[in-house]
């Protein structure tokens, strides 16, 4: 496993989004344990002649999430992360419609980027 981008600082997610914009995920494959409170979201990323990499985003410290999938194609690419704080959530925009919103403890959370993670492929 390799940390790509690791942090707990919401209103600085640049480096985040970096590692994040565009690469691809199943709206299924999104996953919330309430006990934990931890989001995980299995991901891929394509680039012209290499291979595909896997990887997993996971956010810490969510009280609640919620999807919003206005055209429910199954597939999307994220195009950022970005941080409400009137409501403390972290919310992931895709490029085809899809909002995740995830609302974080007190404004606290941490939030990693992983590639190379055992069992994460498709």
């Amino acid at each position: 496993m390799r940390v790509l981008a690791r942090t707990s600082t919401l209103h600085k997610l640049d480096e985040v989004n970096w590692y994040l914009h565009d690469v691809v995920f199943e709206k299924d494959a999104v996953d919330w344990d309430p006990e934990t409170g931890i989001v995980r979201i299995q991901f891929e990323r394509e680039a012209e002649q290499q291979e595909t990499t896997y990887g997993l985003v996971v956010v810490e410290g969510v009280d609640n999430m919620t999807i919003d999938d206005p055209v429910d194609v199954g597939w999307y690419d994220i195009n950022n992360l970005e941080y409400d704080e009137t409501n403390s959530e972290v919310v992931i925009n895709g490029n085809t419609p899809i909002g995740i919103r995830l609302r974080v403890r007190n404004g606290k959370s941490e939030i990693s980027v992983l590639e190379n993670v055992a069992g994460v492929e498709r």
